[in-house]
């Protein structure tokens, strides 16, 4: 069941960086629902479930940018792995549409240093 869900996110990722000018705005929030959920998942999604979804979020953002960063933001409140993961990707592909978030992102994320402890978690934390 985890290796479909990849497969489907692999694919997925595929079509949306084809074209996803028209998608239908209820899908769009739900394929963002979904794959912050996988990213967030501690019990059943692998890393590499996670890391596709990640990468669909990333590649969803190259045409509905401000729907995955308000997601992100929203889930931004507690310290996990893959949304840091995310934003840094977020910030290398689309530098300049992340500018306007910098001042929330910081804000959220020095609130939250003391909380990050293992090493990962560290590197995801400067990642982002």
């Amino acid at each position: 069941m985890r290796q479909s869900r990849v497969d489907i996110y692999c694919a997925l990722e595929k079509v949306l960086q084809q074209d996803t000018q028209g998608l239908e705005r209820r899908l769009l929030e739900k394929i963002i629902t979904l794959a912050s959920n996988h990213m967030r998942d501690t019990q059943e999604a692998t890393n590499e479930l996670k890391v596709a979804a990640s990468n669909t979020l990333v590649t969803l953002a190259r045409c509905y940018f401000n729907d995955v960063m308000c997601e992100l933001l929203y889930r931004l409140e507690l310290p996990e792995e893959f949304i840091f993961i995310t934003l840094g990707n977020l910030s290398s592909a689309y530098a300049l549409q992340c500018i306007p978030f910098v001042g929330m992102i910081l804000n959220v994320m020095i609130s939250m240093l003391e909380l990050v402890k293992d090493s990962r978690m560290r590197q995801a934390f400067c990642g982002g």
